[in-house]
């Protein structure tokens, strides 16, 4: 007995595939059929659950596509968003190894734009940047390879100090103060030094 019937879509295309038991759903003619069906074809329910997998995928792949085209994600991040929108994580894990093959996904890249543009808005040390990336997922050499590379550029430590020092010289009433605040943001002892010297410099 058939579990469901596949018909035709009202967009030109789409195939719907309409069961009384289960949910009915849409899928583009073209990979349904190349997976075997037509047209007007009774399914059973192993076939039905097979077009339901695809569709399920579909669904994942479109919206992490919506979700990467706002920003870059790491692999965990999107996995979690994905999880919260109810589907299941077998799926979600199979959609994004693809796209992390297709490097549309990739956390070396996520980690490096992180880095860069938290480093931008709200300068930190290394210690403290470790400890983000870890949270959301990110391969402990990956980011030893992305703080290696951006803290290897003495010029760029540099204006990241001088922004930080700027920033918190505000709410900080002596020197100490504020090198108590750069410490906690994970600068060391030398950078911070180093670039304090170079700010009163300039100011001299």
């Amino acid at each position: 007995m058939a579990y469901a019937t596949i018909r035709r879509g009202a967009s030109e295309g789409i195939w719907s595939i309409d069961s009384e038991e289960g949910s009915s759903f849409f899928i583009p003619k073209q990979l349904a059929a190349r997976l075997g069906y037509y047209e007007n074809q009774q399914i059973d329910k192993t076939q039905y659950c097979q077009l339901k997998d695809v569709y399920v995928a579909m669904q994942v792949r479109e919206k992490a596509l919506s979700l990467l085209a706002r920003r870059e994600h790491s692999h965990r991040e999107l996995t979690l968003k994905l999880l919260r929108r109810g589907f299941e994580k077998t799926i979600i894990e199979t959609e994004l190894n693809r796209l992390e093959k297709q490097g549309v996904l990739d956390d070396a890249r996520y980690a490096a734009t992180f880095v860069a543009s938290r480093q931008a808005r709200n300068p930190e040390g290394k210690p403290m940047l470790q400890a983000r990336l870890a949270q959301k997922g990110i391969d402990r050499e990956i980011i030893n390879d992305v703080l290696h590379e951006w803290f290897d550029d003495n010029e760029q430590v540099g204006t990241a100090l001088l922004t930080a020092i700027r920033k918190l010289s505000k709410s900080s009433s002596s020197t100490d103060q504020l090198v108590y605040k750069l410490r906690k943001k994970g600068f060391s002892a030398s950078q911070i030094r180093m670039a304090l010297e170079k700010e009163n410099a300039a100011l001299d």
